[in-house]
């Protein structure tokens, strides 16, 4: 990387120099992922005794704010250090053997007619060792057993594990799956001929997963380091999260940001935050067939005070209300610092304010609504708030930072960011596009979560 090297380095030689410089960048990034899990894999494989885990399969085709709907579940475990049994099945089954009730959250009590609580249904809250815990105790209600963690893995992860593991063959479907096709099988045999509880046939996905379990752990030659990257790139981008219950373990994996947190505010913190959480409440997927984008603009008044305005325009390519298409029934919550005032919400051009709930949460304020967009439909979602922040000049100068989480299970969503601010301010920092006189943009998208910082200066 010496530009003194770089300025004395022949014209042939340069192009193989930086093949090199990437390579040793991947390499080096390889290594990391492998040093973190050299770490914990001995505690985790039970080196010495036994362990179980939980591995919920979410279908983020239909989404849940902890990544999708969990359609299937694995049971892995391990003695001294060996894979010992491993089993995989649809959560129909599973949740068939509950016999008490659990009343659940009122949201899915309201807007999808549920009247009972279930393990497929345990992932409603966006912080994931919440819901893996909220998993894991039903688990242990239905299946008589306790585990040693949980992980969740999406679609999108399977996707990117297949581009290293290759092709999987389902007999039962007479399909081979590929990264390529995954997304188009998994719509196309979106559980149209399967029948809760039924074990005449199993789920697609119970059985994508049994394959790919299957090919990860018992066939030889596997590309290690490309399934290490793999799962490196899924974590980061949270299609896959993971959940110990050993409180040293997961402090490991927390430092790691494996864990899909949905970090606590406080009061006196100064950083702006913003959450969007949304859960497909139509029983369908129609998520696959959803395009979304965001447009957040902030006006900086002089007295250093901050407004947004946030845009999400959503667009519904479902051909019809056939399944597995169809209305995208939307319970959208918003985790904004606490203390934040909602001065609007309009959906299309209905105005929604009074439609919309507040609640506070993980020490944040929240804003929840319903929106419904209904096949070959686009609508806008337009909130204005105000979060209690103001810029803070010191010796002339301020800073502010803006933290955007993205949810788990969503893709690459654009993300546009627009700055104004006042005539006697100036923005000291850089990289940023300059669109107006006082007024500059970031364009992004939300692949894994964001942070932004500001320098203004006087």
């Amino acid at each position: 990387k010496s530009r003194d090297f770089k300025s004395l380095l022949p014209a042939i030689l340069t192009g193989r120099v930086n093949s090199l410089e990437k390579r040793l960048s991947a390499y080096a990034g390889l290594v990391r992922k492998g040093r973190a899990l050299t770490n914990i894999l001995p505690a985790v494989v039970a080196m010495e005794g036994s362990k179980t885990y939980l591995v919920l399969l979410q279908n983020n085709n239909e989404l849940r704010p902890a990544g999708g709907f969990i359609g299937s579940f694995a049971k892995i475990s391990f003695e001294d250090g060996k894979l010992k049994n491993l089993q995989v099945n649809d959560t129909y089954t599973l949740d068939s053997a509950l016999k008490i009730h659990v009343e659940p959250p009122k949201e899915i009590k309201s807007d999808l007619g549920q009247n009972d609580y279930y393990l497929r249904d345990s992932n409603w809250e966006p912080d994931f060792p919440t819901a893996a815990r909220q998993a894991e105790w039903f688990y242990n209600k239905e299946a008589g057993e306790r585990v040693s963690g949980t992980i969740a893995l999406d679609i999108s992860a399977i996707e990117d594990l297949l581009q290293s593991i290759g092709p999987l063959d389902l007999a039962d479907f007479n399909e081979k799956i590929t990264a390529q096709n995954l997304f188009e099988k998994a719509i196309s045999n979106a559980e149209v001929n399967f029948s809760p509880g039924s074990q005449a046939k199993k789920s697609f996905l119970t059985a994508l997963t049994q394959s790919l379990f299957n090919k990860l752990f018992f066939l030889p030659n596997q590309d290690w380091p490309g399934i290490v990257t793999s799962l490196g790139r899924s974590l980061e981008r949270k299609h896959m999260s993971i959940y110990l219950d050993d409180p040293r373990l997961f402090s490991y994996v927390v430092s790691q940001n494996w864990a899909s947190i949905m970090t606590r505010g406080t009061q006196e913190s100064a950083s702006d935050f913003l959450a969007p959480v949304e859960a497909n409440l139509g029983a369908n997927k129609a998520n696959y067939y959803l395009d979304r984008s965001y447009n957040l603009e902030t006006l900086i008044g002089r007295d250093g005070d901050i407004s947004h305005k946030l845009r999400i325009a959503y667009t519904n390519r479902s051909p019809s209300d056939a399944f597995p298409a169809g209305k995208y029934k939307n319970r959208i919550r918003f985790y904004l610092p606490f203390g934040t005032k909602l001065v609007k919400a309009q959906w299309g051009e209905t105005e929604i304010t009074k439609d919309t709930e507040s609640f506070v949460d993980y020490d944040r304020a929240g804003f929840s609504m319903l929106l419904e967009l209904m096949p070959k439909e686009a609508k806008t979602l337009i909130i204005d708030y105000q979060p209690p922040l103001k810029l803070d000049y010191k010796e002339g100068r301020a800073f502010y930072k803006l933290d955007v989480i993205k949810q788990a299970g969503t893709l690459k969503d654009p993300f546009s960011w627009s700055v104004t601010f006042p005539i006697n301010v100036r923005l000291a920092s850089e990289p940023v596009q300059k669109i107006g006189p006082q007024q500059y943009s970031i364009q992004t998208d939300l692949s894994t979560d964001k942070t932004f910082q500001l320098e203004f200066s006087k």
